[in-house]
């Protein structure tokens, strides 16, 4: 969360009017949890097969990443 506060100041402050208009911040800490997660996703894409977005929750996670590789173990992707 701390880096989209930045983002909303912009790089060189050309967004500090955005920013102004601002009426509170919800610190939300450095990451979601997975059921937090699972919840926007159901929200947000209800079509959406439960295996994909199983999948989507943990490479938003950080827990997987882009290509299938399983970060919390280090393990390769397996080639299709």
């Amino acid at each position: 969360m701390p880096r989209l506060l930045v983002n909303l100041r912009g790089k060189n402050g050309e967004l500090k009017q955005l920013y102004s208009r601002m009426a509170f911040k919800l610190d939300l800490g450095e990451s979601v949890p997975d059921e937090d997660l699972a919840q926007i996703v159901a929200q947000a894409m209800p079509d959406m097969d439960e295996e994909a977005a199983a999948e989507l929750v943990l490479t938003a996670a950080g827990k997987r990443t882009a290509a299938g590789q399983n970060a919390a173990r280090g393990g390769a992707a397996c080639p299709d």
